[in-house]
């Protein structure tokens, strides 16, 4: 696992978002009451000759009433990326055991970024219940070469019904 580590914490969502999944920026609007956590580098224990670059640079998430949904964006399209080796997966505390990899899920589009959603009864969460997961990338030979966020999971709780009222603003 690398040396990387994502900021010290990520900006919550803050109303629903209902993405078109098409593997690209569709309008500015799309994400916007999404949350969000930069990939950036920081100085490690690795030797610089051994560092490799992120293929990630933000990874954005959200929700309705009936979905999560996360977006993956990256220094070069994510396609390409993928396309050259490896997978990105949702490695899921809670619900703890979950671990779900990103060209599996019924919708996703994989293009210049990644957009996918899946299901709340599929993770087997009801509103109000706790969720926390990690975007894990791995490798050629399936072993993760790196986790983010580095200091800790992507927290969230499903919305329930005052999501809305809590977020409300004129």
């Amino acid at each position: 696992i690398s040396a990387r580590q994502t900021s010290a914490a990520a900006s919550p969502p803050t109303a629903f978002i209902s993405p078109v999944f098409d593997g690209e920026e569709t309008s500015y609007f799309e994400w916007l009451g999404a949350g969000s956590v930069e990939v950036r580098e920081v100085a490690g224990a690795m030797h610089e000759s051994e560092r490799r670059e992120s293929p990630l640079t933000l990874i954005r998430f959200g929700f309705d009433r009936e979905h999560l949904y996360l977006r993956l964006d990256g220094a070069r399209p994510l396609n390409e990326v993928l396309a050259e080796a490896g997978d990105i997966w949702l490695q899921f505390l809670q619900p703890a055991g979950v671990r779900k990899r990103l060209r599996d899920f019924p919708a996703v589009a994989v293009g210049t970024i990644v957009e996918c959603g899946i299901a709340f009864d599929d993770l087997g969460v009801a509103p109000g219940a706790p969720v926390s997961f990690f975007i894990a990338v791995t490798g050629p030979d399936g072993a993760e070469i790196e986790r983010h966020p580095a200091h800790g999971p992507i927290e969230l709780a499903v919305p329930d019904e005052s999501f809305v009222a809590r977020h409300w603003t004129a």
